[in-house]
């Protein structure tokens, strides 16, 4: 498993979209259900690239309101992608946003959105085998 992650619009889809021209993708930018990941991942022969966590969890945020359910929620799709990667022996790139660079937003659900997708970012690095972190169109690996 392999993740990019950066501020908005620092190029992290430019790098993977060089480094992977031709895989499958599930963007909560284009109204795809991180649910459909198997299904994509399991029919193609590329690495499966994914997009917009912080938009899921955001959607998971506003439906359940429970920070531990939504933490363990995402932290289960994480494992299941390890296991289901390591099985078919086939990549997958998660494309995650840093979000804030530590300005603490003052409306207590923005608040817990952002530590939310903090959390889950930290959980997907600590699983990745390698991480990048994009920033001004550069990159640098971090692990």
């Amino acid at each position: 498993m392999q993740l990019v992650v950066g501020g908005a619009y620092s190029g992290k889809r430019k790098l993977v979209k060089e480094k992977f021209p031709d895989s499958p993708w599930i963007s909560a930018y284009e109204n795809e259900q991180l649910t459909n990941w198997k299904q994509t991942y399991e029919s193609g022969s590329s690495p499966l690239i994914t997009e917009g966590w912080e938009e899921w969890i955001r959607q998971e945020w506003d439906k359940s309101g429970e920070l531990d359910v939504v933490r363990e929620y995402f932290e289960a799709i994480i494992d299941e992608m390890q296991r289901v990667e390591e099985q078919r022996k086939q990549s997958m790139v998660m494309i995650m946003l840093e979000m804030g660079r530590g300005v603490v937003p003052v409306d207590k659900d923005e608040r817990a959105w952002r530590d939310l997708s903090g959390w889950v970012l930290q959980s997907a690095a600590a699983r990745a085998e390698s991480v990048h972190y994009c920033w001004h169109g550069l990159s640098r690996k971090l692990k």
